[in-house]
């Protein structure tokens, strides 16, 4: 998830309702211009994720079977609570849940079980985690890309606000 902090949620939700009513395609278009220039980064992404099970356990159909993750992206301009708004975020999905577990494995607590424990030490020896960040592969990659993604962003919507301005 990216938080612009240079853009007031509280400005951007009143500038999106008084769209929404005078010009309801201008928000659609923003999204649709926001998921193509930034859908790039996501694959990114998900692609320095391993494609197969880190651990040789994970690698099952079951519900915490390991598969490689989706990336999404969406704007979500006026949610949010009242102090931040989540604006912008890059999701991964998989369909099963071993890429959560292997992700972030280790970020909160030392492991609950002997199993939990020896599967973070396994994770931790190949694949360690960003430090005191929490993370192993999307998190990681996402730190490296996260300057452009912001600049991206910022530039897209600047510039439709530019644009909108000019309409008026």
């Amino acid at each position: 998830m990216i938080e612009i902090e240079k853009i007031d949620p509280a400005l951007l939700r009143k500038v999106v309702a008084i769209l929404k009513t005078v010009e309801p395609d201008v928000i659609t278009n923003l999204r649709k211009e926001l998921r193509t220039e930034l859908q790039p980064f996501a694959t990114r992404i998900a692609s320095s994720v391993p494609q197969i099970a880190p651990l040789s356990g994970m690698a099952h159909q079951g519900a915490k079977g390991y598969a490689p993750p989706r990336a999404k992206v969406s704007f979500t301009p006026g949610g949010g609570s009242k102090t931040k708004a989540r604006l912008l975020a890059i999701t991964l999905d998989s369909p099963q849940g071993g890429f959560q577990i292997a992700e972030l494995a280790g970020s909160r607590t030392k492991g609950q079980t002997a199993t939990g424990r020896a599967m973070i030490r396994g994770l931790q020896a190949r694949y360690p985690l960003v430090p005191k960040r929490g993370g192993r592969f999307a998190w990681r990659a996402f730190l490296k890309s996260a300057p452009e993604i912001q600049k991206r962003a910022e530039n897209i919507i600047n510039n439709k606000l530019k644009e909108i301005e000019r309409q008026l």
